[in-house]
């Protein structure tokens, strides 16, 4: 499929993700936090890679406090070097700052080895039944995800209205294992 299509796909998911209203976006970012347990090893896990959402993103900062805090578990969160998304460890008292790429990342970074990484949570514009998703079209986060280990889990979340019968993908594109809505968890083939 075309560029343009993803493009076309792009405006119309963003436009339906941004027509949610604000307390009902919360409401449903809710549920799909809670939904991320339902995953296979999820509750056990000792290290996630997270996103700090920006602008209609399914908020998951509730998420990262809770599982730093409550759940004594390792978080990671990106940011760019070098034009590469990378991941760093994160606490609940270090600052994220505006990131030049529009985003937020944290203040302080260093490198972590990605093999370290059991489980990452990822945003995107849309998502399929096959995994396959759709994102700003930096490519930072199929990057990303072609660097993982293999072992590592790949997670999408998003609002169910995201889940479309088809992702446009090319070669570089990287799915996900998982994809969690607020409905449901589906295991991507």
């Amino acid at each position: 499929m075309s560029d343009a299509r993803k493009e076309q796909l792009r405006t119309e998911m963003l436009a339906a993700r941004d027509g949610i209203d604000p307390g009902r976006r919360l409401e449903l970012a809710e549920a799909i936090l809670e939904r991320l347990y339902e995953l296979p090893g999820f509750d056990g896990s000792g290290t996630v890679g997270l996103y700090w959402a920006s602008g209609s993103e399914v908020l998951i900062s509730d998420l990262a406090q809770r599982l730093s805090e409550q759940e004594q578990r390792r978080i990671f969160l990106p940011f760019v070097l070098n034009g590469e998304l990378e991941l760093t460890e994160w606490r609940p008292q270090d600052p994220v700052v505006t990131a030049e790429y529009g985003g937020m990342h944290p203040r302080f970074h260093r490198v972590v080895k990605l093999e370290e990484v059991d489980f990452l949570v990822v945003p995107g514009i849309a998502f399929d039944h096959r995994g396959r998703r759709l994102g700003s079209g930096t490519g930072h986060y199929d990057r990303l995800m072609a660097r993982l280990d293999p072992r590592t889990v790949r997670v999408g979340v998003c609002f169910g209205s995201q889940v479309v019968d088809e992702v446009p993908s090319a070669t570089a594109d990287r799915g996900v294992n998982y994809l969690v809505t607020e409905e449901q968890v589906i295991a991507c083939t």
